[in-house]
């Protein structure tokens, strides 16, 4: 029997605790402290940002620097993305998965990161996996049920392209 086409990593909690010691620290002290508490949890989703940045020539701690004071003032519009993607992601990626005769499960990861997209499709412990950034779902306000919809549709597009590519790479 086939797994459920959907899988959520939420990170949520774990940015919540980070955000609760960290908050009124000086914003050298949230990114290092973002590191090292936060991401330390999740060191292939902290390599996957860092990576963009390094590939780029881009300091990451540099964009972060300008990220990070605007998390207070996003973190209504990240609560309510991260609420909506709960309840519309496994619908999403289940009817996907019936429609298109998806022959892979999707790994939702919900995340605080340092600018690198509302939605990335990508790999997570080696599946297919959209990761969603809630820092630029709040700044992008896509925090809604339609446009999380569209979020998730769009990069469950970007998935099937890899896909395809893979198979014709095996040809």
């Amino acid at each position: 029997m086939r797994k459920e086409p959907c899988r959520v990593v939420d990170t949520y909690a774990d940015f919540s605790t980070y955000w609760e010691n960290a908050r009124f620290n000086d914003t050298n002290t949230q990114i290092r402290l973002w590191q090292a508490s936060y991401m330390k949890k999740y060191p292939e989703l902290l390599s996957k940002q860092t990576k963009v940045y390094e590939e780029a020539g881009v300091n990451w701690q540099e964009i972060a620097k300008k990220l990070f004071p605007l998390i207070l003032q996003r973190l209504s519009l990240m609560r309510k993305a991260r609420d909506n993607i709960l309840v519309v992601g496994n619908r999403i990626c289940t009817k996907a998965s019936e429609k298109l005769e998806l022959n892979f499960n999707i790994t939702l990861v919900i995340y605080v990161g340092i600018g690198c997209g509302a939605g990335w499709a990508t790999t997570y412990n080696r599946e297919p996996a959209i990761l969603l950034g809630l820092e630029n779902i709040a700044e992008e306000k896509w925090h809604t049920k339609n446009k999380i919809k569209a979020l998730l549709s769009h990069e469950i597009g970007h998935l099937v392209h890899m896909k395809m590519a893979q198979r014709m790479d095996s040809i």
